[in-house]
Parts: C-alpha cells; sequence; structure tokens
C-alpha cells in the first residue's frame, strides 16, 4: 500500500477512464495503462477509514493505494484490482451450469471463511461478480469493509441469502429454469416457505433481531419430519449452501 497525493489535474484526468460503475459513494473508472480500476469518492472526507490494503488475494478487490488531495489531506479514492465477472444484481444466464455453480459458491463460502475478523460491510448483488469463464466468484468494493472479530459468520449469514436470493429469482422469475433441475426446485420451495414466515414474524420483531439460520432450520426440519422427499444428500447440500 502506499498515500498517492493528488492534485486537483490530476482527479480530473482519472475521470478520463472507462466509467465501469457507479453508486451511493463514487464512480469507478478503468485505468487501462495501469490495468486497475480508480475509485472516486463523490464527496472528500479527511478522516476517511479504508481498510485491508496490504491485503491481497486473487478473487477480492482489496484497495492497493491511497488517494488523498495535496492541499487538505481529505481521501479522494483509491485504486483497486480489475476483476472480471458479471454482477449478480444482473441475474445469472440460461445456460448457466447449475452444478458448476453450486461448486463455486461453496467455494466462496471458504473463501469468506478464511477472513474471519473482517467484516464485508455492503456485501450485495452489485458488489458479487460471477466469472463464467473461470467459473468463480469475485468480490469488489471493499471501501466499507473493516475489522471486527469473527464478522465472518455474519458475513456467511448474509452471502447465503444474497445467493439463494439471486438465483432464484433471476432463474425462476427470468427463465423458468429451477423446475428442471430437481434439487434446485426443492430448495426454491423451501426458501419461497422461508419468506412467508419472514413477513409473519417482521409483524412481530424487527428483522435484525431474527435468528435467520435457526428459523431455515426449524422449516427444513418440519418438512423432513412431514415427510419431505429430500434425500439425506440433499438436506446436507442445502446446509452447506444456506446455513453458515
Amino acid at each position: 500500500m502506499a498515500i498517492i497525493r493528488v492534485n486537483y489535474k490530476e482527479i480530473e484526468a482519472l475521470r478520463y477512464g472507462v466509467l465501469v460503475g457507479y453508486g451511493k459513494e463514487g464512480r469507478c473508472y478503468f485505468q487501462e495503462d495501469d490495468n486497475l480500476l480508480v475509485k472516486l469518492f463523490h464527496y472528500f472526507i479527511k478522516d476517511r477509514q479504508i481498510y485491508f490494503s496490504y491485503l491481497k488475494d486473487a478473487r477480492i478487490s482489496f484497495p492497493v493505494d491511497i488517494l488523498k488531495y495535496e492541499d487538505t489531506e481529505s481521501v479522494v479514492g483509491y485504486t483497486l484490482p480489475f476483476l472480471q465477472g458479471e454482477s449478480l444484481k444482473d441475474g445469472f444466464k440460461m445456460d448457466t451450469n447449475l452444478e458448476k455453480l453450486k461448486e463455486s459458491f461453496l467455494e466462496l463460502k471458504e473463501l469468506i471463511n478464511k477472513y474471519k475478523d473482517i467484516y464485508m460491510n455492503d456485501i450485495c448483488l452489485d458488489n458479487i461478480f460471477y466469472d463464467y469463464d473461470k467459473n468463480q466468484f469475485n468480490l469488489i468494493d471493499t471501501s466499507r469493509w473493516y475489522p471486527k472479530v469473527n464478522g465472518y459468520r455474519e458475513n456467511l449469514s448474509n452471502i447465503n441469502w444474497i445467493f439463494i436470493a439471486g438465483l432464484i429469482e433471476s432463474l425462476d422469475l427470468k427463465h423458468n429454469r429451477l423446475s428442471e433441475d430437481e434439487f434446485f426446485n426443492k430448495l426454491y420451495k423451501i426458501y419461497y416457505q422461508y419468506k412467508l414466515e419472514i413477513i409473519k414474524k417482521n409483524n412481530k420483531m424487527k428483522y435484525q433481531d431474527m435468528n435467520i439460520d435457526g428459523l431455515f432450520l426449524e422449516i427444513l426440519n418440519n418438512l423432513i419430519e412431514n415427510g419431505s422427499s429430500l434425500s439425506d444428500h440433499e438436506v446436507k447440500t442445502i446446509k452447506e449452501l444456506v446455513i453458515k
């Protein structure tokens, strides 16, 4: 990591890069000469904290260099690796191999488990990429991540539901493909039962106070006790996918 001080002209020059994404915090531009992205914040704040620039991972776009405005020392933005893939907010392709997708997701959970004391704040469909060529998930936009003891537990719980929701919404609503795969079709039914239970419970308690994983296990166990056609292998796989 290095802190690079930049002036107004240098900041404006960075904006000539190809705009590849934008959000509430800022905009990302591709810098072809360096094969890097630069994220420029909408607002330059002096005490903004950006963590983990000392970490490197081929599947996570950790910060590389921090950019500061030379006159005020305010944080302008940072550079980060350019990772391939398509955002999950756009859904999965119609011809996605569901078995490979399942394997890739389990590998992603292993990756998250590796960083036990990081809370991956703002992890969402927009910030998860799927690289179809390498059959792997990549995580982008880490500027709001911060140190937290055992933060990986919340990360795993969050990523589980983001993945299942993104999978079901895109493959079911867009392509009607889940009915073609027996396992994912069963997962689909469990997920929607889960959503109904969340709606019911949400009238009585705040979402953040719910035991989400416990609720899912309760639904799954009820289905098994009531003669569900789920095999032992399917139950094991569902727990691997959905329970941290």
